[in-house]
C-alpha cells in the first residue's frame, strides 16, 4: 500500500470510525489490516485508526497497552505519532510520571523533532507536573519555555497560569490573567487579586464563594476555588466552613486529571475529615470512643451532626450503631443535584465505606438518583 492510497483510506475511515460503535470498529480492523510482514504501510495506517478508536471510546488504557506491543521495525514517524499517542493517553489517566517517562524518551532519543513537535513535547510535560500536583517544576518548565520564544501559545499560556496560582505567585498570574475576558479566566483573575489584596478571611471567603456560584464555570476552576477556599478556612480555625469546602470541591472535581489542583481530594479525605471533625466535638462533649448510644444521642439535626455520625458509622463494632449512624448522616445531606452527587461519592465512591455495608436503604437512593442524573 503506498503513502497516497494511505491518507485517501485515513480521511475517509476517521469520520466513520468516530460515529461507530468501538466494538464495530475494531472488527472491521481485525478483517481488513494487512500482516506486517507483507505491508507495513497498510498495517501502519489500519493501527492508527485502531488508535483513534481507542481513543474516541475513551478506553485510554488499551491505547496504552496496544501501543507497548509495537516493536522497532516500524517506521519511525509511525512509532513517534504512537508514542505522543501513548503519552497523552496516560495525562487522561492522570499518570504524570508514566507520560513524562515516554515524552523524556521522545525528547532525548530523537534529534531530528521539528520545533512545533518539541514544543508539543515539553508542553506535555509541563501538564505532567500539574496533574501529579509537582507545581514548582510546572512553573520552572512553563517559564523556561515562554523565555524560549513561545510566550504567545495559547495553552502554554492556561499551563502558565495555573502554575502561577498553585505556587502562590497571585501578582504574576493577575498580570497575565488580566488580557483576557474568558470566563474562566476573569474568575481566576479575581480571584488572584483577592488572594494578593491578603483582606480578611472572611472578605476572601465572601468574594470567592460569590465567584464560585456561576454555574458556567469550569469545573477545574470551580474544585480549584473550593480548595484555596478549605485551605483559607484552615488557616483561620473555621472548621464548619473548611469542611463545607471540602464538599464543594469534591462534588466539583468532574476529572480524574484535574488541571488545576493543589492536591487530588478524594471521598476517603472527606470521610477522615467528618471523622476528625467528630472526635474534635466529641472531646467537647467528653465522649468515649465505643460509647455508640451517647455519640449518636450526642449528635443533634445540625450540620455538624455528620461529623458525629462519621465517627460511629465508621468506627462502631455494633452493625445497628453503623446503620443507624449512615442512615441519620445521609439524611443530612442536601436533596439536590450537589447532595445527590456527594452521597453518590459518599457511599460508591470510597475505601471507607465497603458498599455492601452501606444500608439497603441508602445504596437504593444512591441508585436512584444516579439513574435519575442521566434521564
Amino acid at each position: 500500500m503506498n503513502k497516497v492510497r494511505v491518507w485517501v483510506l485515513l480521511v475517509s475511515m476517521t469520520p466513520w470510525c468516530q460515529a461507530a460503535d468501538l466494538r464495530d470498529t475494531l472488527s472491521l480492523i481485525e478483517r481488513s489490516q494487512p500482516a506486517l510482514a507483507q505491508d507495513m504501510i497498510g498495517w501502519e495506517a489500519w493501527e492508527a485508526i485502531r488508535l483513534s478508536a481507542f481513543e474516541k471510546a475513551g478506553r485510554w488504557a488499551q491505547a496504552v497497552d496496544r501501543v507497548d506491543l509495537y516493536g522497532i521495525q516500524l517506521s519511525a514517524d509511525f512509532l513517534f505519532d504512537a508514542h505522543v499517542r501513548q503519552a497523552q493517553a496516560h495525562l487522561q489517566l492522570g499518570q504524570g510520571t508514566r507520560a513524562r517517562l515516554t515524552l523524556r524518551g521522545l525528547i532525548w532519543n530523537d534529534h531530528s523533532l521539528s520545533v512545533e513537535q518539541l514544543t508539543q513535547l515539553r508542553v506535555m510535560v509541563i501538564r505532567s507536573y500539574l496533574l501529579d500536583q509537582s507545581a514548582d517544576d510546572a512553573y520552572v518548565a512553563a517559564r523556561k519555555l515562554r523565555q524560549d520564544g513561545h510566550a504567545e501559545d495559547v495553552e502554554l499560556t492556561a499551563l502558565y497560569i495555573r502554575a502561577l496560582l498553585l505556587t502562590a505567585r497571585y501578582p504574576r498570574a493577575a498580570d497575565v490573567l488580566s488580557s483576557s475576558q474568558a470566563l474562566d479566566d476573569v474568575v481566576l483573575l479575581q480571584i488572584a487579586n483577592l488572594l494578593s489584596e491578603q483582606g480578611s478571611t472572611e472578605g476572601v471567603w465572601a468574594g470567592i464563594s460569590a465567584l464560585l456560584a456561576d454555574i458556567n464555570l469550569d469545573a477545574d476552576v470551580r474544585q480549584y476555588g473550593w480548595q484555596v477556599l478549605a485551605t483559607v478556612a484552615d488557616s483561620a480555625g473555621m472548621h464548619d466552613e473548611r469542611l463545607r469546602a471540602l464538599e464543594q470541591a469534591l462534588v466539583s472535581t468532574k476529572s480524574a486529571a484535574p488541571m488545576l489542583a493543589h492536591t487530588l481530594i478524594t471521598a476517603d479525605d472527606l470521610w477522615d475529615a467528618y471523622v476528625q471533625a467528630g472526635q474534635r466535638l466529641g472531646n467537647q462533649h467528653q465522649l468515649l470512643i465505643g460509647d455508640d448510644a451517647a455519640w449518636l444521642a450526642a449528635a443533634d439535626d445540625s450540620g455538624q451532626a455528620r461529623y458525629m455520625l462519621a465517627v460511629v458509622a465508621l468506627s462502631s463494632a455494633d452493625e445497628r450503631f453503623r446503620e443507624e449512624a449512615h442512615r441519620r448522616l445521609n439524611s443530612t445531606i442536601p436533596d439536590d443535584i450537589d447532595g445527590h452527587a456527594l452521597r453518590a461519592l459518599l457511599y460508591r465512591g470510597t475505601a471507607r465505606v465497603p458498599y455492601l455495608m452501606v444500608p439497603e436503604s441508602i445504596r437504593l437512593q444512591v441508585a436512584r438518583e444516579s439513574v435519575y442524573e442521566t434521564l
